[in-house]
């Protein structure tokens, strides 16, 4: 039983009506992943195949079927693994508990239209509640994959379950509401419309729409428009702070105010509308780094950390607060100078009606205008800026001030907190790949460090021996933790990375992390990275696989690349542990392998 679509509640109208007036701006919004995001699951809207499929996650089956245009799942019950992490305790490994009730459920929505696509299953017992099942088809594989090897986070992890109408419901919805009931714990969830729609950014249009319907009807009467207040808001005729919130209700990382704040949601949903103050309803979670003179107001000490290396913070956050996962642009807006002391906002690079859905970058966004409409006194000569040849990717403004050191959807993503390339983010954080290095693959933060004293005065801070001997790509990959590993596995298949540092020596590294590492989703994209390169686009290999077979499929990938390497390599050295003749210096990686940072990682995406 999928949300109740009611539209009368709260003022909204729906997209249906906006498209009678508003023909281009709905088309636009219509082939948006806005749009998308979540949909009934009708056959025009489920990717994935249902016909009489069985799919194994943890020794546990899944059958899945297809009956005439409805969808269904054969599982274990999912309220059954609910109850028992209530009486075991968080901790409890469900698939080690005896006896576990099945059901049949109906598959009711589909969340994701770009990269993969996750299902949600009816409850079936009146109410409309919505659980996760285990499993998302990802489009480029076209393939089921169990939903814990798809994001990052520990192999030995608890099993997710998820409620629909607890967490995506927030900000996959228009007008959602969870009304739940806290005597019965049932659900009459409602939503004014499925996915983002015109009224998620625009405000509840009911009142627009009965102003413009009286205005058209013959007669005398001329209806006074202040008697309908339209809601209705342009983000782009709003200030950047307030336009810039329209887009932060969603892509920020919030919590609630305090328990009356939550209980208020839980039944009437936010009570925030476009052009209104956010932070009056919401409370933005800033790292602990960014919270002096904070912006946005403090969450309640039973929710903040004291400690931000706590492992709370690091699933959103890098140690000195710049965001770390993907979905979360608006925090790195608000830690960013040209929005605190300037008038960026989301708008200033992007726009949702005219613009590949993609990234939705405004015309010429995707150049070094984004930056030059700014500062163009840095445009008029770039190179002497950049100190790289105009038409290279170093020359490139977002490549040096917004780099790949996002982690979601299985790859890397441009950090939106605008900054500038230092060794010190590097050092003082957790690792934080800094722009150069994501570039230089096989650089040293030695060799780094040299070129920004040279050229910006960047002022030297103490290395260490490996620091100044290894390339810092290498080290992140081999030493760093999982979120790492992920990035640097990203940059070793990107090309600007590969026109900056080569890319001959780039495949025993990508074959290691393929063989030897524990986390999924980085065997997932080093195996992508590595079919990049010439002659190990075919590859036989199964990221989820056996780990014998993994391992196979790594010998294979070090066997072609000494076959096929050239003659002379485009890199070598001591710095990539690779000489001249191709040798690589296995026991040097085997120790670094030892020192890995184990931590657990989940990034939360």
């Amino acid at each position: 039983m999928a949300p109740h679509l009611g539209r009368v509640a709260d003022g909204f109208v729906g997209s249906d009506t906006c498209q009678s007036c508003h023909v281009d701006q709905f088309a636009t919004w219509q082939r948006s992943y806005h749009r998308t995001m979540t949909q009934l699951a009708l056959p025009d809207n489920v990717v994935a195949p249902f016909e009489n499929v069985t799919l194994t996650n943890r020794q546990r089956d899944y059958h899945l079927q297809r009956r005439d245009d409805q969808f269904w799942i054969d599982m274990v019950d999912p309220e059954w693994d609910q109850v028992k992490i209530l009486e075991h305790g968080p901790s409890v490994h469900l698939d080690d508990l005896p006896n576990p009730s099945r059901v049949k459920r109906q598959i009711v929505l589909a969340t994701g239209s770009h990269h993969m696509q996750l299902y949600w299953a009816a409850s079936g017992k009146g109410s409309r509640k919505h659980s996760i099942i285990p499993f998302v088809y990802l489009f480029h594989d076209q393939r089921w994959v169990p939903r814990e090897d798809v994001f990052l986070r520990p192999p030995n992890a608890q099993r997710l379950v998820q409620v629909w109408n607890e967490v995506c419901i927030r900000c996959h919805t228009t007008g959602g509401q969870p009304r739940f009931d806290r005597r019965t714990l049932q659900m009459e969830t409602r939503v004014a419309e499925l996915g983002i729609a015109c009224e998620m950014c625009h405000g509840p249009a009911r009142k627009h729409v009965n102003y413009y319907t009286a205005i058209a009807k013959p007669g005398p009467h001329v209806p006074n428009r202040e008697e309908f207040q339209d809601e209705i808001v342009q983000p782009q005729y709003l200030s950047p702070v307030a336009s810039a919130q329209i887009c932060g209700q969603c892509h920020s990382i919030f919590g609630f105010r305090n328990r009356a704040n939550l209980d208020e949601w839980l039944h009437q949903g936010f009570k925030y509308r476009p052009g209104h103050n956010l932070f009056e309803t919401r409370a933005i979670v800033r790292h602990p780094a960014n919270t002096s003179g904070s912006l946005t107001p403090k969450l309640p000490k039973r929710i903040r950390s004291p400690d931000r290396e706590s492992p709370s913070w690091q699933e959103m956050f890098w140690s000195d607060g710049m965001v770390r996962v993907s979905g979360r642009e608006y925090n790195g807006l608000l830690e960013t100078a040209c929005y605190q002391r300037g008038t960026m906002t989301c708008l200033s690079c992007h726009s949702m009606h005219e613009s590949d859905p993609n990234d939705q970058l405004a015309d010429r966004m995707d150049t070094d205008y984004a930056c030059a409409q700014c500062h163009s006194a840095v445009s008029t000569n770039l190179q002497a800026h950049t100190h790289h040849p105009i038409d290279s990717a170093g020359s490139r403004c977002y490549n040096c001030h917004m780099p790949h050191t996002t982690y979601g959807l299985l790859k890397a993503i441009r950090s939106h907190q605008v900054s500038n390339p230092s060794i010190a983010e590097s050092l003082d954080t957790i690792g934080r790949p800094n722009a150069c290095n994501l570039c230089h693959l096989d650089k040293t933060l030695a060799w780094t460090q040299q070129q920004l004293q040279s050229w910006y005065g960047v002022n030297p801070v103490p290395l260490g021996t490996e620091q100044q001997k290894y390339s810092a790509a290498l080290q992140w990959l081999l030493k760093g933790d999982a979120g790492q590993r992920a990035l640097i596995a990203w940059h070793m298949g990107w090309d600007s990375a590969k026109e900056a540092s080569g890319s001959d020596w780039l495949a025993p590294f990508l074959g290691h992390l393929m063989s030897n590492d524990s986390y999924s989703a980085v065997r997932y994209i080093a195996a992508r990275s590595l079919s990049t390169l010439p002659g190990l686009s075919e590859l036989k290999y199964d990221f989820i696989g056996p780990i014998d077979e993994r391992i196979a499929a790594g010998a294979e990938v070090d066997k072609q690349w000494r076959r096929t390497k050239p003659e002379t390599l485009d890199r070598f050295g001591s710095e990539i542990l690779i000489t001249e003749d191709g040798t690589v210096a296995l026991e040097t990686i085997k120790r670094m392998d030892r020192e890995q940072d184990d931590r657990d990682v989940f990034l939360n995406e």
